[in-house]
C-alpha cells in the first residue's frame, strides 16, 4: 500500500480523493499534472503549476490569493473535458490511455456543479456555494502562502535537483495542517 494513502482500503481512499478533488474544483487531470510538476518542478513548459512565472505580475498573485485565476482555469478544463476536449496543458501530462478517465470524471463534477448553481438560482441562495466551494476561495490564503513559500524564487529550468526544491522550516503549528494532511 502507498505512503500517500489515506484509508486501508483503495477504494475508500479514491472516494475520499474524488470528494476533495471536487470540493477544490479539480478533476483526476489533477493527479497527473501534480505528477509532472513534481517529476518538473518550475521548468517552463512541462510544468503547468508554476504560480510565480518571470516577470512576476504581481496581480495575478494578488487575484490568486483568492484562487480567481486558478478557479477560471480548473472550471475551464472541467467544462472542456466533460464534452471530450483535452485542453493544451492535458495532452501534455495525461496518457492517452487515461482519457477517457479523465472525460468520465469530468462529466459527474460538470453536473454537480451545475445541479449546486440550480440550486441557488432557485432557491434564491449562495448558501450552497459557501458551503461547497467556498471554502476553497476565502480560506485559499493559507494554502497558498505555504504554495508561494515553497515555490517563488525557484530556479527556472534547472535539472539540478538542489536548486528547484528547497528546505522549508515552518514553524511547528504549521507542519500538521500542511505536512500530516491527508494525500491523494
Amino acid at each position: 500500500m502507498p505512503v500517500e494513502a489515506t484509508f486501508r482500503s483503495r477504494w475508500l481512499s479514491s472516494i475520499f480523493c474524488n470528494l476533495c478533488l471536487f470540493m477544490t474544483l479539480e478533476t483526476i487531470e489533477w493527479r497527473w499534472r501534480d505528477t509532472r510538476h513534481h517529476t518538473d518542478t518550475i521548468h517552463v513548459g512541462p510544468d503547468s503549476e508554476i504560480l510565480v512565472t518571470r516577470p512576476t505580475d504581481l496581480l495575478r498573485i494578488a487575484a490568486d490569493f483568492f484562487f480567481l485565476v486558478q478557479a477560471k482555469g480548473e472550471l475551464k478544463g472541467i467544462i472542456q473535458h466533460a464534452i471530450g476536449v483535452v485542453t493544451a496543458d492535458a495532452r501534455h501530462y495525461v496518457p492517452r490511455s487515461e482519457g477517457r478517465k479523465m472525460f468520465s470524471s469530468s462529466r459527474p463534477y460538470l453536473a454537480c456543479i451545475v445541479s449546486v448553481l440550480t440550486w441557488c438560482v432557485t432557491a434564491w441562495t449562495i448558501v450552497p456555494l459557501l458551503f461547497i466551494w467556498g471554502p476553497r476561495f476565502y480560506a485559499n490564503g493559507f494554502y497558498f502562502f505555504s504554495f508561494l513559500t515553497q515555490h517563488a524564487g525557484l530556479a527556472e529550468d534547472s535539472y539540478d535537483h538542489r536548486l528547484n526544491h528547497p528546505d522549508i522550516h515552518e514553524e511547528s503549528g504549521l507542519r500538521v495542517p500542511l505536512f500530516a494532511s491527508p494525500r491523494c
